[in-house]
């Protein structure tokens, strides 16, 4: 039965947009209608009609259509669940949900708090104490019942952790999550600290608005920017650098790992790798040596070895990436979190404008922290020409 579910699930989000293909004016409009929240559960609200933005309207009608049916009965047993818990003696106090991003863990957050990375979301249940808080919720906007059904689903597995492991703080990384406000105010209530940590590149995006957390780390004072023109809470941001954007460049020096260059590749066809090496046979031209640093995942490996010599592809699988960015002048690519880990490291980064000219106008219209001029960052399109 849920097989078929997700089946007519994925053909209804055949009529979704990609957020890239949508004018950066529209998101601007709609998200500037949207009213100012008077509360947390109306800013999740809002950031779920963001998040419909770029789905169709068939898809969130028939969404809130199998949710209606379902909410009665999955609270039901989320209750009777809850009556089976119970609260454990534990050597943590903190949650986290960080176990595969540790290395972004602010160093004052392992400090102050005993981090588990082994709870999160094992379980999930509610008290008949937490009733009032998730009808509240589902009533805020009775039609939207997908709405209701999924932030009851999350602060289902919130109660059941904070009723088990009685946790002085849950540390997350779920600004995109429209439920994440709702979690804060139940987290409140509950007198549970609420901890956000950015884990990756942002842009100006519908996905990211609104949101709201007790405390939300950032890399930059141009991502605090960023998210307050998306509309998230002001006053709760604090600037730190994550322990895997600094690269001790010394400690990792490899004469055989290094190239003047190193172009840091994600999805490509054949069109763009050709033109990708094309950019790169010019900086060879003008006497700089150059890698190619496929993702380990999204790249094609196969057609990049029938373009260049094998000796340029540096494998991710041998070379570490504290390794591959201690070697190397000038990173290049268009939209990775390699860029940012150089560039903090002391190096150059290199944006291509070459091959990617539409998505250069995208990610600067996006905010996109390299997509301005700024001190040790250029374009390709300068670099080919020797400048």
């Amino acid at each position: 039965m849920a097989k078929y579910f997700y089946r007519l699930a994925r053909e209804l989000q055949k009529g979704a947009k990609d957020f890239l293909d949508v004018p950066v004016a529209q998101e601007r409009a709609f998200l500037a209608q949207l009213p100012e929240p008077a509360s947390d559960v109306q800013r999740s609200y809002n950031q779920y009609l963001c998040q419909n933005f770029y789905r169709s309207k068939l898809y969130v009608r028939s969404l809130n259509f199998v949710s209606a049916g379902l909410f009665p009965f999955v609270l039901l047993i989320l209750l009777l669940k809850g009556l089976w818990v119970k609260r454990q003696k534990v050597g943590f106090n903190a949650v986290c949900d960080l176990g595969g991003f540790r290395d972004v863990i602010p160093e004052e957050l392992a400090a102050e708090f005993q981090m588990d990375y082994d709870h999160w979301f094992k379980h999930s249940s509610l008290s008949w104490q937490d009733l009032p808080f998730v009808c509240g919720v589902a009533a805020f906007k009775p039609l939207s019942c997908f709405f209701g059904l999924k932030c009851m689903l999350k602060v289902s597995c919130y109660s059941d952790m904070i009723r088990r492991y009685s946790p002085q703080a849950v540390v997350t990384h779920n600004e995109y999550a429209f439920s994440s406000s709702v979690l804060t105010a139940y987290c409140q209530r509950r007198g549970v600290e609420h901890i956000n940590v950015m884990h990756g590149e942002k842009l100006f995006r519908l996905r990211d608005t609104f949101f709201r957390f007790h405390r939300s780390y950032v890399w930059d004072e141009h991502y605090v920017k960023l998210f307050k023109e998306m509309r998230a809470t002001e006053n709760h941001f604090i600037l730190y650098t994550p322990a895997a954007m600094c690269i001790d460049v010394d400690k990792h020096q490899s004469a055989n790992d290094y190239a003047d260059v190193k172009y840091y590749l994600q999805v490509y066809n054949k069109e763009e790798i050709t033109a990708i090496v094309a950019a790169m046979e010019q900086l060879k031209a003008l006497g700089y040596t150059v890698k190619y640093r496929p993702h380990p995942r999204y790249s094609d490996v196969a057609l990049l070895k029938t373009m260049v010599d094998e000796r340029e592809v540096e494998n991710p699988r041998k070379v570490g990436i504290a390794t591959s960015v201690s070697n190397l002048r000038f990173a290049a690519g268009s939209f990775t979190t390699v860029l940012n880990q150089a560039y903090v490291s002391g190096k150059t980064v290199v944006m291509d404008d070459v091959t990617f000219p539409q998505r250069m106008k995208v990610l600067k219209e996006r905010l996109y922290l390299f997509a301005e001029p700024k001190e040790r960052c250029c374009l390709l399109s300068e670099m080919v020409k020797g400048r």
